[in-house]
């Protein structure tokens, strides 16, 4: 989150962005760390449209 969440977390105090964080991690960790390694889950979807 620190690398493309930043501006999340704009006004808010680092005592409770790392509450926010460490809620989040726990939240994510049964989907996301495998073998004690943590895997990023992230997809990007490009749509066409053409009216016609």
């Amino acid at each position: 989150m620190n690398s493309f969440a930043e501006y999340l977390f704009t006004g808010i105090t680092l005592a409770e962005q790392e509450v926010i964080m460490d809620t989040v991690e726990k939240k994510v960790q049964p989907q996301l760390m495998r073998d004690r390694q943590w895997y990023l889950n992230r997809s990007r979807l490009r749509v066409v449209a053409i009216k016609e």
